[in-house]
């Protein structure tokens, strides 16, 4: 189906890069080799001694500064055998650790066609010159000064080439803090209000015990008809009152207890 597809592209003059799974490469990246290491050295090793169907060895750079790094990108016909590479452990007595590819999270434009997210392998558009729209590669047009107020081919505005990534037909990448603003705004909970109730005759403390819970008996509720422990409060007056008399009587009388008993 790939191919019908591709065929009527090609013949309806239709600009497309299409590439079946089964015929794209297989990548791995080589860690732990110093990065003076030769790739042509690695090619020739898992090519010859490994016998792996490899395409290309490249050694990775720094976006910015070019700086050589100690990875090595391997690209691999897609085969059963290519998948063994990941459980190499050695190469030129090196050892070393294999993992799967994570390409950079950028936007490939190619330079040919100037349209986006294809490498040169699988683009089968029609060249396309950012200075003039021509139907010929940038580097091959007429014009070699400088263009001071350009006009896009994508977008049509002028003051800017294709290559302008604020231009508004350049595609735009999701960055890790919109990524997680969308995740947060579709796990957005709403506030329920039966989610966490008051309980009665349940404490804090009880809730931080790892302990099974033992549930504590309900207070007994005094009815209003049931009778008081308390004695009434007036008794107390009063015998409180007696005995403040009685002691007042003897401070004034000393010998009235001698009296009554002579008297009886």
């Amino acid at each position: 189906k790939h191919q019908e597809i591709s065929n009527f592209c090609r013949t309806q003059g239709y600009d497309f890069h299409i590439n079946p799974a089964s015929k794209r490469p297989v990548k791995a990246v080589i860690k732990y080799l110093p990065p003076d290491h030769d790739p042509e050295n690695i090619k020739s090793f898992l090519k010859n001694e490994l016998k792996f169907p490899v395409e290309r060895v490249i050694q990775l750079k720094k976006l910015r500064t070019r700086q050589l790094l100690p990875f090595f990108l391997v690209e691999l016909q897609r085969t059963k055998k290519s998948e063994e590479i990941f459980k190499i452990k050695h190469i030129n007595y090196l050892k070393v650790e294999v993992e799967h590819y994570r390409g950079r999270n950028i936007v490939n434009q190619f330079f040919k066609c100037n349209w986006y997210h294809h490498k040169a392998g699988e683009c089968q558009s029609k060249a396309r010159c950012l200075k003039c729209e021509g139907p010929h590669e940038t580097n091959q047009c007429s014009i070699t000064d400088k263009i001071l107020n350009p006009k896009c081919i994508n977008c049509g505005e002028m003051g800017h080439v294709v290559s302008f990534r604020r231009c508004r037909s350049f595609p735009k990448l999701q960055t890790a803090q919109q990524n997680r603003s969308n995740s947060s705004n579709s796990q957005r909970r709403t506030f329920n209000t039966n989610a966490k109730r008051v309980r009665e005759n349940f404490f804090y403390s009880s809730a931080l015990n790892p302990q099974p819970r033992q549930e504590m008996a309900p207070r007994n509720i005094i009815n209003e008809n049931s009778q008081s422990l308390d004695p009434p409060s007036n008794t107390f007056k009063d015998m409180a009152e007696g005995l403040a008399e009685l002691k007042k009587l003897m401070q004034e009388f000393p010998n009235l207890f001698s009296a009554l008993k002579e008297l009886r």
